[in-house]
């Protein structure tokens, strides 16, 4: 197995015939822009810079209401999101106020 390779640089087409298989992931570098209104909005990051901070253990506060526009960085971004918000909802302390109850 050879991870972290990159293709024309460490290793040439040629060369991947030495191979029984293999996976390129390719993927964007840098998230696009959509160009509407509010992107640049307090609160609102681009997919994979979000998922570069959390990967990176950066603490990025989201609220309880969370909107996710995003194609290949969707399942990711959500995933990490709701995993953030059960874990500050569960560590407030207050079983009522986690469990949603008002009173």
């Amino acid at each position: 197995m050879r991870t972290n390779t990159s293709i024309g640089n460490n290793l040439s087409i040629d060369e991947l015939s030495e191979y029984a298989a293999y996976f390129l992931g390719l993927g964007l570098q840098q998230s696009r822009t959509l160009d509407i209104e509010g992107e640049d909005a307090e609160g609102v990051m681009p997919g994979l810079e979000y998922l570069a901070a959390v990967n990176e253990g950066t603490e990025v506060a989201v609220g309880r209401k969370v909107i996710v526009i995003a194609a290949e960085t969707r399942p990711g971004c959500a995933r990490s999101a709701l995993r953030w918000v059960l874990t500050s909802r569960c560590s407030t302390g207050d079983r009522k106020r986690d469990a949603g109850h008002s009173g």
